[in-house]
């Protein structure tokens, strides 16, 4: 697999064409460019700075440009299986086999940090399943299948998207999102499926199906600058990291001030020279250790059922059916932190329909009960409301969760017409 990214992003600049440390900046031609007016004026007091900001950043002024990259996977996903047949109306299997998620360039936005392609690389994800299920045939009053599965998945490096620290090119830091690769995760499984044509109607089929989930990361520490997730979870163990998201130090106690560590933290010119304040070349993040937690959209248990009826339709040669459906899912955490659920919810739905070798009439009605549970969605920065009383900080201590309301209950006629 072949993915190629291209990332728009911005970052200051002096009068000058300035690029960050270690940031290659290409317009689409392959050469530098910026956007707005590149004119700003010196200010009166002989420090040489722009007058736009105190560091000489002009906002007027800023270079951009694409990175662009490519990613290929070649992998081999091999798969065992063995079958053993008691009788005719039976089948035992054991099955063992290994999968993978491609790995990929992240297609998030940079989150105002410049940034490069290969900072936005991460690893595939790879998995091993162990199953062992039946399919089985028995008369109970018609024919009924009952088939069913045990099985077990573990993953390493699954992908799971976060945020890291990178250095915004004025001496301090800024959040990043990303796909990185957590280090472990497992899952237990039941499944159970039953089909059963009783023999007191003919035409009536009844089918369920049910899935129960155990789920668990048993390895994965994540770090992150977000309060809020730190909240969440209880605890906010601190790592201190330098600009290549390496770890420096642990605890409270802030390595910007050890000489050891930063040797230049006595040196007037790294420190701020209008609010005096040293610029820090390591910053804090809270090592969430989420082991234990339930993986994301992962509900225990599920159901799907359907009753259907066909039978003929007088003497016109036609039949009519009817089917009722219903589906169940059960609480699913949003993401691995585990902070917050989307509720539990069931779906109905209900045809009746008139059919011959080449008509069929179809009345149905979808969402039965009206039914506006949110079933999936996302979260995000609450930027919105409190950035005018926070500032940019207001990402970082509030969070969005938005979704979108089901389909309502809809009801409507389908006409088919085969030619042949």
């Amino acid at each position: 697999m072949d993915q190629g990214i291209k990332d728009l992003y911005t970052a200051p600049k002096n009068g000058t064409d300035v690029l960050l440390p270690g940031m290659p900046l290409f317009a689409q031609d392959g050469e530098p460019g910026h956007s707005g007016t590149c004119d700003p004026q010196p200010l009166n007091d002989g420090s040489g700075k722009d007058e736009a900001t105190p560091l000489g950043i002009d906002p007027n002024c800023v270079p951009y440009g694409n990175i662009v990259g490519t990613e290929s996977s070649s992998y081999h996903t091999p798969k065992v299986t063995l079958q053993w047949f008691p009788n005719d109306d039976a089948m035992l299997y054991f099955s063992w086999g290994k999968g993978r998620k491609p790995s990929g360039i992240n297609a998030i936005s940079s989150g105002g940090a410049a940034t490069t392609i290969e900072e936005e690389r991460f690893d595939s994800e790879k998995m091993e399943n162990w199953e062992f299920g039946w399919k089985t045939g028995w008369e109970l009053g018609g024919a009924l299948q009952f088939n069913g599965a045990f099985f077990f998945q573990d993953y390493t490096d699954k992908q799971i998207g976060t945020q890291i620290l990178v250095p915004d090119g004025s001496g301090g830091f800024r959040s990043n999102p990303r796909v990185i690769n957590a280090s472990a995760a497992e899952v237990w499984g039941l499944e159970l499926e039953a089909i059963w044509q009783p023999a007191f109607m003919e035409g009536l089929v009844l089918q369920g199906g049910y899935t129960f989930l155990d789920t668990q990361y048993t390895d994965f520490v994540d770090e992150t600058t977000t309060f809020i997730r730190a909240a969440g979870v209880g605890n906010c163990p601190v790592v201190w990291k330098d600009g290549e998201d390496n770890t420096v130090a642990t605890g409270p106690d802030d390595p910007n001030l050890d000489s050891n560590l930063y040797p230049g933290n006595t040196d007037p010119a790294n420190f701020d020279p209008v609010s005096g304040d040293l610029f820090p070349i390591f910053a804090p993040k809270c090592a969430l250790d989420l082991s234990g937690n339930d993986l994301e959209r992962a509900p225990q248990n599920a159901f799907v059922g359907n009753v259907s009826l066909t039978r003929p339709f007088m003497d016109t040669g036609m039949d009519w059916y009817t089917s009722f459906n219903a589906v169940y899912q059960d609480e699913r955490f949003i993401k691995a932190d585990n902070f917050v659920k989307w509720d539990d919810y069931w779906l109905f739905d209900f045809q009746l329909g008139l059919m011959s070798e080449r008509v069929e009439v179809l009345f149905y009605v979808e969402n039965v009960f009206d039914d506006d549970t949110i079933r999936s969605g996302g979260e995000g920065p609450d930027f919105g409301p409190t950035i005018a009383d926070r500032g940019f900080s207001a990402g970082l201590v509030q969070l969005n969760f938005f979704g979108p309301f089901p389909p309502p209950r809809r009801a409507g006629i389908r006409l088919s017409y085969r030619f042949q």
